[in-house]
């Protein structure tokens, strides 16, 4: 059987449309942050690799932008993975909702 080439258009988006309109407010956000670790956790902390950390992860539903229901706070490398490691210890401090 004899089949026909597939034809595509102009792809994908790589940013969504709704996305690309929150980016200016998001970058606003971040560059608001405080320029060091907020958790500043023992034995863990270092201080180096500052990234955002949404209170309420994204990937479970939690909006981009900072408001009522998104908390952002900037947090070292290490400190954000011990934060999503130990997720009990993380909502009982405050850093993750509860």
């Amino acid at each position: 059987m004899k089949r026909t080439p597939l034809k595509r258009g102009s792809g994908l988006r790589r940013v969504s449309v709704k996305r690309r309109a929150a980016l200016p407010a998001y970058s606003a956000a971040k560059a608001a942050l405080p320029d060091k670790c907020e958790a500043q956790i023992e034995g863990v902390c270092t201080g180096m690799y500052i990234a955002p950390h949404h209170w309420f992860p994204r990937g479970r539903g939690g909006p981009l932008l900072p408001g009522p229901t998104q908390i952002l706070y900037n947090l070292c490398q290490p400190c954000h993975t011990f934060c999503h490691d130990h997720a009990p210890w993380a909502r009982e401090n405050g850093w993750l909702k509860p």
